[in-house]
C-alpha cells in the first residue's frame, strides 16, 4: 500500500518541483544536479529504447517526452535566470560547475568553436532527426488509423473460423487499439521535440544578446569581458541542454521507426544487416582494392581483414538464416505432431467441415469468402433472435468429397451439401429450364435440393432476364448455415452464454434481473424458458420483457413449460407480427372435441410434457396438417394453427417431433388489432375443409375468447 501512495506522488510531485523551479531562484549546486539529472534521464529513455521488441513495451514514451521536455524547458529557465543575475559578479561560475565546463571543455575552451558545435546540434536536431521523426509519426498514424478497420475484420474472421478464441480476440483487439493510441500520441509528441529546438535556439539567442547587452550596460563591464563571460555561459548552458534533447530526439526517431517485429533492434541489426557471407566477402575485395590507390592502406587492410573474419564466422554458424531470423523460436513439429488432450476433448458448438475443393471460399484474398458471411449471420441472428452465437470452426475434412461440406453442432452432423465452386445456384422448377440454360447440372443437398440446378457463370444474365437469381457458392453454404443454425439456436443457447445475456441487460435493467434471479428462479429455469422459446423460432431479444413477464407468475408457477406459456403471452404482438401476410393471418383451428380429446392426452411431468395419444389419432392428425402444409408452399403463402391456451405446448411438441414446420399459436396469443382469415377446420372424422359459410371472407378478431 504504502510502495502504491509513493508512486502516486512521484508526477505531483515533479510537476510541483518544476513549477519551484520556475519560481525560486535555484543555489549553482542544486542546479548542477538537476543538469546531471537531465543527462541521466536522456541516456536511460534512449538506451531502454533500444531494449524493447516492440513500441508498445514503451507506451508510456509519450508522456515520458512531454515531461523530459518541460524539464530542460525549465532547467533553462533557471539558468537564464543565474546567468543573468551572477556573471557580472561571479564569472563563469555563477550557473554551476556542469555549464562551466560544457562551455570550456566540450567547446574546447574556444568560444567559435562552441558557437559552431551549438549550431551544429541544433541543426541535427531540427532540420534531420526532428524533421523526420515527425513526419514518420505522421505517416504511421494515419496508416494505423485508416487500417483499423480491416484489421478488426481479420481479427473477427479468426474468431468465427476457430482459428484464435474469445480472449485472444479481445487481447488482439486492445492491442490494435493501443497501437493506434500511442501512434496518435506520438505524432502529437513529436512536435514537442521540434518546439524544444526551437525554444532551445531563442533561449540561447536571448541569453548571449540580452546579458551581453546587461553586462555592459547595468553591470559596467567592458565589451570584452562581457562577451567572453556571457557567450561562454551561454554556450555551455545551450550545449548542457541540447546533448540530452539530441539524445531523446533520437529515441524518438528509434521508437517510431521500429517495425512490428517483436525481436530487439540489436538483435534485429545483426542479423539482418550482418546475415550474409558473400556480401562481407565483397565488402573486403573493394577494400583491398582501394589499397592500391592514394588513400591510406592500414585502415582499408585492417577492415577488409575484419569483414573477411566475420564472413568466416558466419560461415561455420548455420542457424542464422535470414528467413529463420525474425520468427519466435517454435518447437520442433516432428516432434510434437499429436494433439494436446484437451483440443481432442474439446467439442466445438459449431463446426463447419468442407472438403479440399471449398477450401478457397474460406481464403481472405477472396473478396466474398465464407469467413466475411459469418460475421454477417451472427449479426443477423442477433438482430432476429436475440442470441449471440458461439465461434464458428472452420476444419479441413479429408473424409468429405472434394465439393462437399458439412455443418455439425456439438459435434453432430445436421447438414451437409454440394457445392460447384466455378458455378452459380438457380431455385426454380421450370419444365424449360434446361432448353433456355443448356448444360445445367442438378443440385445436391442443402438448400440446392427441389428443383435448382447450377448453372455456369456465363448464363448469369441469362438467368436474371428469366427472373431467377443467382446465387454463388459462398450465398449457397451461408443460406444453408444460417437457416441450420437458426433451426437448432435452442441447443446453441448453453448455460454460459444465458448468463452472458443475462449480464449483459444487467448493466440497462438491473431491476428486472435482480428481482427474479437467482431469488425466484435459477439461471438454469431462465435458461430453459428461454430455450422453449428459441425451439418455436421466438426472439428472446426483448429479454428484459421476459423477464418481467417470469417475475409475473414465478412465485405461483415453476414449471417451464407453463412459464413459457405465459411469457408467449406477453410476446404476443411481437410472435403476431411475424406471422402476419398482407395484413391478415391464415388460419387452421381445430374442432371443440378434438382440442378437448388432445387436452385430456397431455400429462405434465415434473419438467416437461407428455402427449399420451394413440398411434392411430396421431398419424391421422399429423397427415392432415401435413397435407395443409404442402398446400402451402404451392400457394406460396403460410397458414397458422391456432388453438386453446390448454394444448398449444403439447401440439408445437408433436409437430416439431413430426417435422412439421406449421406454426402454432394459441387464442391467447393473437393481439386485438390482427386481421384473423379463416380456412380450415380440421377434424379426425371429416378430413374434407370445413367451417365458416364462407371462408374467404376476413373478420376481426375482437376478444381472446372467440377461438378459445
Amino acid at each position: 500500500m504504502a510502495k502504491n501512495t509513493w508512486q502516486d506522488l512521484i508526477i505531483p510531485a515533479s510537476i510541483i518541483a518544476c513549477l519551484f523551479v520556475l519560481l525560486v531562484p535555484l543555489p549553482p549546486f542544486m542546479l548542477d544536479l538537476l543538469m546531471v539529472g537531465n543527462i541521466t534521464l536522456a541516456v536511460i529513455i534512449l538506451l531502454t529504447t533500444l531494449n524493447i521488441k516492440t513500441s508498445l513495451e514503451l507506451s508510456v514514451f509519450p508522456t515520458v517526452l512531454l515531461a523530459a521536455t518541460l524539464g530542460r524547458l525549465v532547467l533553462n529557465v533557471a539558468s537564464t535566470r543565474l546567468i543573468l543575475t551572477g556573471a557580472s559578479t561571479q564569472g563563469t561560475e555563477a550557473a554551476g560547475n556542469v555549464i562551466e565546463s560544457f562551455g570550456n571543455f566540450v567547446a574546447g575552451n574556444d568560444i567559435v568553436v562552441g558557437i559552431v558545435i551549438f549550431s551544429i546540434l541544433v541543426v541535427i536536431q531540427f532540420v534531420v532527426i526532428t524533421k523526420g521523426s515527425s513526419r514518420v509519426s505522421e505517416v504511421a498514424a494515419r496508416f494505423t488509423l485508416d487500417g483499423m478497420p480491416g484489421r478488426q475484420m481479420a481479427i473477427d474472421a479468426d474468431l468465427n473460423s476457430g482459428l484464435i478464441s474469445q480472449q485472444q480476440a479481445q487481447q488482439q483487439r486492445q492491442e490494435l487499439t493501443s497501437q493506434a493510441d500511442f501512434y496518435g500520441a506520438m505524432d502529437g509528441a513529436s512536435k514537442f521535440v521540434r518546439g524544444d529546438a526551437i525554444a532551445a535556439t531563442i533561449i540561447t539567442a536571448i541569453n548571449l544578446v540580452v546579458g551581453l547587452g546587461y553586462g555592459v550596460i547595468s553591470s559596467g563591464m567592458d565589451v570584452a569581458n562581457a562577451a567572453d563571460v556571457y557567450t561562454r555561459l551561454t554556450i555551455g548552458d545551450g550545449l548542457v541542454s541540447q546533448i540530452p534533447a539530441l539524445l531523446i530526439s533520437l529515441a524518438t526517431a528509434m521508437l517510431v521507426t521500429r517495425t512490428s517485429q517483436n525481436t530487439k533492434l540489436a538483435n534485429q541489426l545483426i542479423q539482418q544487416l550482418f546475415n550474409k557471407p558473400q556480401v562481407l566477402i565483397v565488402t573486403a575485395v573493394f577494400l583491398g582494392m582501394l589499397t592500391f590507390t592514394q588513400l591510406p592502406k592500414i585502415p582499408m587492410l585492417s577492415m577488409a581483414v575484419g569483414c573477411v573474419g566475420l564472413a568466416y564466422l558466419l560461415a561455420r554458424n548455420p542457424n542464422n538464416d535470414a528467413e529463420d531470423s525474425n520468427q519466435p523460436d517454435q518447437p520442433n513439429e516432428s516432434t510434437n505432431t499429436t494433439p494436446p488432450l484437451s483440443d481432442l476433448l474439446r467439442v466445438d458448438a459449431i463446426e463447419l467441415g468442407l472438403g479440399l475443393r471449398l477450401l478457397s471460399l474460406a481464403k481472405r484474398e477472396n473478396g466474398d469468402n465464407i469467413l466475411n458471411r459469418i460475421q454477417t449471420i451472427r449479426n443477423q441472428l442477433a438482430l432476429e433472435l436475440g442470441i449471440v452465437l458461439p465461434e464458428i470452426r472452420i476444419r479441413d475434412n479429408l473424409k468429405l468429397a472434394g465439393n462437399q461440406y458439412e455443418i455439425r453442432i456439438k459435434g453432430n452432423q445436421l447438414a451437409s451439401g454440394m457445392l460447384s465452386v466455378n458455378r452459380l445456384l438457380v431455385i426454380d422448377v421450370h419444365p424449360d429450364l434446361d432448353t433456355e440454360l443448356p448444360g445445367t447440372v442438378p443440385g445436391i443437398g442443402g438448400v440446392a435440393n427441389g428443383g435448382a440446378r447450377w448453372i455456369t457463370r456465363d448464363q448469369r444474365s441469362k438467368a436474371i432476364e428469366l427472373g431467377l437469381q443467382p446465387l454463388t457458392p459462398v450465398e449457397v453454404l451461408t443460406i444453408h448455415l444460417k437457416d441450420t443454425v437458426r433451426k437448432h439456436a435452442a441447443e446453441l443457447l448453453t448455460r454460459d452464454s444465458a448468463h452472458e445475456l443475462i449480464e449483459q441487460l444487467r448493466e440497462f435493467a438491473p431491476a428486472a434481473v435482480e428481482d427474479l434471479i437467482p431469488n425466484t428462479l435459477s439461471l438454469g429455469q431462465v435458461q430453459q424458458v428461454l430455450r422453449n422459446l428459441l425451439a418455436e423460432g421466438v426472439t428472446i431479444r426483448p429479454l428484459a420483457e421476459i423477464l418481467e413477464a417470469l417475475s409475473e407468475v414465478a412465485t405461483q408457477i415453476q414449471h417451464p413449460v407453463k412459464l413459457t406459456e405465459h411469457v408467449r403471452y406477453r410476446l404476443a404482438r411481437t410472435i403476431t407480427s411475424g406471422l402476419i401476410q398482407n395484413n391478415e393471418i391464415r388460419m387452421i383451428s381445430l374442432k371443440p372435441e378434438l382440442e378437448q380429446r388432445l387436452a385430456d392426452a397431455i400429462n405434465y411431468s415434473e419438467l416437461d410434457l407428455e402427449f399420451n395419444l394413440s398411434r392411430q389419432i396421431r398419424d391421422t392428425l399429423c397427415q392432415e396438417l401435413r397435407r395443409h402444409t404442402e398446400s402451402d408452399s404451392q400457394e406460396q403463402g403460410t397458414r397458422i394453427l391456432i388453438v386453446a391456451p390448454e394444448i398449444r405446448a403439447g401440439l408445437a411438441r408433436l409437430l416439431q417431433q413430426e417435422y412439421i414446420s406449421l406454426p402454432v399459436v394459441s387464442s391467447r396469443e393473437l393481439s386485438r388489432e390482427t386481421t384473423i382469415q379463416s380456412h380450415y377446420q380440421v377434424s379426425l372424422q371429416n378430413t374434407a375443409p370445413s367451417g365458416a359459410t364462407n371462408p374467404s371472407a376476413p373478420f376481426m378478431h375482437t376478444t381472446n375468447e372467440d377461438f378459445s
